[in-house]
């Protein structure tokens, strides 16, 4: 990995993230896995979407990497807490589950992104770079379901 840190307008920089999800088997791998790329640095890890927005306001993070299945507050209901209350926070869910109901969740909340878990670790970092750079990413299975055009990102 040793990808050198993201140039913005010709200046190096750091991402940082906080990684929510309440599994530890996931979330622990990834935020190391996020941890050696060199530009991405993880400043808060949560296990829960009510821990998820407390470190979000805490950190002020880029990117946060979001689970949609938590206990706790429901993670959209997060997101939304996160995105107005952190408006420089862009927020990325992280999902097992691509149905329509999430994906359109997910919208209306304004998430920047939307990886499935299934996707490779170097993917979950492309899609923070991207997003942290101003883009949108969506995983295939997403972008199947989703109609781009000049009123924005909706389902098909």
């Amino acid at each position: 990995m040793g990808a050198e840190p993201t140039a913005v307008a010709g200046v190096s920089r750091t991402i940082t993230v906080v990684m929510a999800d309440d599994q530890p088997l996931v979330r622990l791998p990834l935020a190391s896995w996020l941890r050696q790329t060199g530009d991405i640095k993880v400043v808060g890890e949560a296990g829960n979407a009510d821990d998820a927005v407390t470190a979000a306001l805490r950190e002020r993070p880029d990117i946060v990497l979001m689970d949609i299945d938590m206990p706790g507050l429901l993670a959209f209901d997060a997101v939304r807490t996160i995105k107005s209350r952190c408006p420089r926070t862009r927020v990325i869910v992280l999902s097992g589950f691509f149905h329509d109901k999430y994906i359109e969740a997910a919208l209306a909340a304004e998430a920047s992104g939307y990886v499935t878990k299934g996707e490779p670790p170097d993917v979950v970092v492309s899609a923070i770079r991207t997003v942290a750079g101003g883009g949108v990413y969506y995983s295939p299975q997403v972008q199947e379901r989703l109609v781009i055009d000049t009123t924005g990102v909706r389902l098909a």
